[in-house]
């Protein structure tokens, strides 16, 4: 009876032979260089020989091509071979997850409202621009107000700008002896104003507004 005993036949790794292959193409690229070389002082005409010192050149840039692919390829597999997973006999420990305690319920601060009041000033009841003739050096508002004329005068002040005017009336007494005060603020005048050339008036009834 003949004992057939099974060969097993060791795999060589696939990045060796790469890795060999690049070796050998380099030091054929390198060695064919070298002869060349050697050869050029054989060579009289310069065409002749600036074709061949071209070709060394390009033989020794391949040659050295291949060897730094030879070399990344080497370091890619050591790596890979760092890194590859190794079987233990040991037995895993199983890790218990534990859950964090629930964070505390957060303070409630008590929130105190702000108190909002009234503004002093309201608007007056109504008012009206007059641009006045073609030309006019000036522009007119009027602002009718019942009595305005037998008020405080010092209660009734009009501030101007280039680019605003502001009426301002204080403490009138209406209907039932009530006191209101009113404001008219502009601060988006069409055209800029002289400040000097404006001014206002207290009628009997009403207040003229002259914008210069």
């Amino acid at each position: 009876m003949v004992e057939i005993s099974e060969i097993i036949e060791d795999e060589t790794p696939q990045t060796t032979t790469t890795n060999t292959v690049a070796d050998d193409r380099a030091t054929e690229r390198l060695s064919d260089a070298d002869e060349i070389e050697s050869l050029l002082v054989a060579i009289t005409r310069p065409s002749a020989k600036l074709h061949l010192e071209n070709l060394i050149t390009k033989l020794r840039k391949e040659g050295k091509a291949l060897q730094r692919v030879a070399v990344s390829q080497s370091s890619t597999a050591a790596s890979a071979d760092s890194t590859s997973e190794v079987p233990s006999d040991e037995p895993k420990t199983k890790v218990q997850k534990v859950d964090a305690p629930p964070p505390p319920p957060p303070k409630h601060t008590p929130v105190t409202k702000p108190i909002i009041t009234n503004s002093k000033y309201q608007s007056f009841p109504t008012y009206y621009f007059d641009a006045g003739k073609f030309q006019s050096p000036t522009v007119s508002v009027y602002v009718p107000l019942d009595n305005i004329g037998t008020h405080d005068k010092s209660k009734i002040s009009c501030n101007f700008t280039s680019t605003s005017f502001d009426l301002v009336v204080n403490d009138l007494t209406v209907g039932g002896g009530m006191k209101k005060s009113y404001r008219l603020l502009n601060d988006n005048l069409e055209h800029d104003i002289d400040v000097d050339m404006s001014k206002y008036v207290v009628k009997a009834n009403k207040i003229i507004i002259k914008l210069g």
